[in-house]
């Protein structure tokens, strides 16, 4: 997802939400945490349905939701100055510090990224 393409339809009438709040410049960090979670939640509803109560998959529901959570991680990134291409290339970096060769138990409580 481009950051452009989730800001142009990004609702600026939160901003009032700091002066309730007293946020400040963490309204669109609060927003984008408290949009996640519900996203990340009905996520989850939906793999419940199929597991515990036996429903069909509904795998466009499931993409529709992922694009959800994308839309509010993407603006979480560019709330704290990043992008997800960044993230994404951190994290790598990261797990190939901690993992060089592949997962392993032991690399994974030696934690040789910190």
């Amino acid at each position: 997802m481009k950051n452009d393409e989730v800001l142009r339809s990004e609702n600026p009438s939160y901003y009032r939400a700091s002066n309730n709040l007293s946020l400040g410049t963490n309204t669109r960090i609060s927003h984008g945490l408290i949009g996640l979670t519900g996203e990340v939640g009905e996520l989850a509803d939906c793999f419940k349905k199929h597991i515990f109560y036996g429903q069909h998959f509904d795998l466009e529901n499931f993409k529709e939701e992922l694009g959800d959570c994308l839309w509010f991680i993407t603006l979480l990134c560019d709330a704290a100055g990043t992008t997800i291409e960044e993230c994404q290339s951190e994290n790598v970096a990261k797990l190939k510090k901690r993992y060089p060769d592949k997962y392993n138990d032991v690399d994974a409580m030696l934690r040789k990224d910190k």
